[in-house]
């Protein structure tokens, strides 16, 4: 049947060619299929590759769905003898990748046409091509569209001479040297095999590809040269996400050149409902946070922006993978960003989940589920059913972090009206249900909060990590730490799998232009040069240098000392709420705030003077 059926394809692909004569392009097959009525709830179009080879349909629905970027979302489906189906939830989406085409994914040209309802669909019926063709080498006065519709290669002129014309397909990809057909190579050809032509005389070549009004597009560029260290090894249907039912998520990869890894060490993770990602603030937070805990990963939730933004942020970490979905409008997105090429292996996502097989040297595969449950009440039992679904995607042991929405315990709550039981047993259910059992928290009890200092101040925990009982036997000695962040109404949960990890290093000297802008310069200066004045120039140099460590370490390199005592400080008064708790609260908030932005400036001049 196989063999039957790749033969059937390659004589039908054998009619499709490009011809001298230019008298069009098409190819025929017997036998039609039936479009079933149900499917006219949206707008259909069907399509065929150009190629007997088999296509990976997990990868190649994220890429043109990457690319289409259709408005209203769109629905895969696979059909049979070599046809993929094509659901569009609006007429102008549909219509739009019609125009826009020709499309092609690894090269392999798509042949594709809207489909009418109740219409009976053959094989036969995907025979065009339509392609924008360039003519080049025309004379003066003959670029009349009636000479251009002739759509010949040899022109005869009015005096009896003949011309040339050159002909320049755009977005061509995959065709054939020596018989012109599209969807295979010469070194595939049979003709080309059996003719004693050399490859260098063959009637076509290159030159036939033209660039065209727009880059030609070979699908989904940058993401498929990202693709190939990311198992897809399937999707969860977006309509089990709630609120956004009928659209797919655009999606992105990015992995950069290999490089060195480092010595293997404490395997840890952070999780933050950043509210957005567009403040450079935040980002400095993050970045702040990661140069402390070292993470192998991080997810971020509502990150309300482009994936530039996540990409640039993947960069100032010196991360290696970046896994986005965009957010819609001014809400949602989520980055899953890793530290290590080839360690996580994609399963499935959604607007409100990520989820991988992680892969790191020395220890077992395991799960990773970046999770974000619907925010609105209405639409907990759609993240409940999410959460039920994702169990059976994979039998590793599993991990889930993230904003979840949902409390397991009225404890988790303080101040406002009490959290509605149904809501508190519905979720502790749907955990049963799945085997996941809560890891605590270590620190401050609640991870966000929304009136600080109000008489309507309240705190709930809605940022948790959750595991099955065979993730806890591999890692029973994770911890989750809450670590208070300034930019968010949400802490970041720190998920240790060995606890913490020393890191040190040596410090050289190093002078930094910066502290030519402080009182204390001129006077440590004068002091040091003083001090050492019996000593050999090159000694007083050495001498001098060591001074301005220790004083410009404890001027500007030790903000992270003191931005670790205000949090720790705010960490400890937080939950106070008689008046001298809000005083140090807000007193130690405003400093940091401050040091925050007086660390930006430093590092933003120190970056320039590097």
């Amino acid at each position: 049947m196989e063999d039957q059926s790749v033969h059937s394809l390659d004589a039908a692909i054998t009619n499709l060619a490009i011809s001298e004569e230019e008298e069009g392009l098409s190819f025929a097959l017997e036998g039609g299929l039936q479009i079933p009525v149900d499917d006219f709830r949206t707008w259909t179009v069907v399509g065929r590759f150009l190629t007997n080879k088999p296509i990976k349909f997990d990868i190649m629905q994220q890429v043109l769905a990457s690319v289409w970027r259709p408005a209203m979302g769109v629905r895969f489906r696979q059909g049979e003898g070599g046809l993929f189906w094509f659901y569009f939830y609006h007429e102008k989406d549909a219509k739009r990748i019609i125009e826009e085409g020709p499309w092609s994914f690894e090269n392999n040209m798509l042949l594709c046409r809207l489909v009418e309802p109740g219409e009976t669909i053959k094989a036969a019926d995907l025979y065009l091509l339509e392609l924008w063709v360039q003519v080049h080498d025309l004379p003066p006065g003959y670029t009349s569209p009636t000479v251009l519709e002739a759509r010949r290669m040899k022109l005869t002129k009015r005096d009896g001479s003949i011309v040339w014309v050159l002909f320049k397909y755009e977005r061509i990809t995959v065709f054939c040297y020596y018989c012109g057909i599209l969807g295979h190579l010469s070194k595939h050809c049979r003709m080309a095999l059996l003719s004693s032509l050399e490859p260098e005389n063959y009637p076509y070549d290159e030159s036939l590809k033209a660039g065209g009004r727009k880059p030609l597009l070979t699908i989904g560029e940058p993401w498929i040269r990202h693709v190939e260290p990311i198992e897809v090894r399937r999707l969860v249907d977006a309509r089990s996400d709630g609120e956004g039912s009928k659209q797919d998520e655009d999606l992105a990869f990015a992995l950069v050149t290999k490089r060195k890894r480092g010595p293997p060490g404490a395997m840890s993770l952070i999780s933050w409902n950043c509210r957005g990602l567009g403040n450079r603030r935040t980002v400095q937070e993050v970045a702040e946070l990661a140069s402390v805990k070292k993470p192998e990963f991080i997810f971020l939730m509502e990150t309300k922006c482009a994936r530039s933004k996540a990409e640039e942020l993947r960069l100032k970490l010196g991360f290696e993978g970046l896994f986005y979905v965009d957010s819609v409008g001014l809400s949602g997105g989520l980055a899953l960003l890793w530290k290590e090429k080839n360690s996580a292996n994609l399963i499935s996502y959604s607007r409100f989940h990520v989820d991988i097989a992680v892969s790191l040297r020395n220890l077992p595969v395991w799960r990773l589920t970046g999770f974000y449950g619907n925010p609105r009440r209405d639409g907990r039992q759609a993240s409940w059913d999410l959460l039920q679904s994702l169990k059976h995607k994979s039998q590793l042991p599993w991990v889930v972090v993230g904003d979840f929405n949902d409390l397991c315990a009225t404890r988790e709550k303080k101040g406002g009206n009490p959290h509605p039981h149904a809501l508190i047993s519905g979720f502790n259910t749907i955990l049963s249900d799945c085997g996941l059992f809560d890891l605590g928290m270590r620190g401050y009890p609640f991870t966000w909060e929304r009136g600080r200092g109000s008489p309507n101040w309240i705190e709930e925990r809605l940022d948790r990590a959750v595991a099955s009982g065979s993730w806890k036997e591999l890692f029973d000695r994770a911890c989750v730490f809450n670590q208070h962040m300034h930019r968010s109404d949400h802490s970041t949960l720190f998920l240790s799998l060995a606890g913490p990890t020393l890191h040190s290093r040596e410090r050289r000297f190093r002078f930094e232009n910066a502290w030519l802008k402080d009182e204390g310069f001129k006077e440590v200066l004068i002091s040091a040069w003083g001090e050492s004045s019996e000593k050999p120039f090159s000694e007083r140099l050495d001498f001098c240098g060591r001074r301005f460590l220790q004083w410009g370490g404890d001027k500007f390199q030790k903000f992270g000392k003191r931005t670790k005592e205000l949090r720790d400080l705010i960490q400890k008064v937080r939950g106070r709420r008689d008046e001298e708790g809000r005083r140090l609260l807000s007193k130690a908030d405003a400093e940091l705030s401050t040091l925050l932005d007086q660390e930006d400036v430093y590092w933003r001049q120190r970056a320039k003077q590097h």
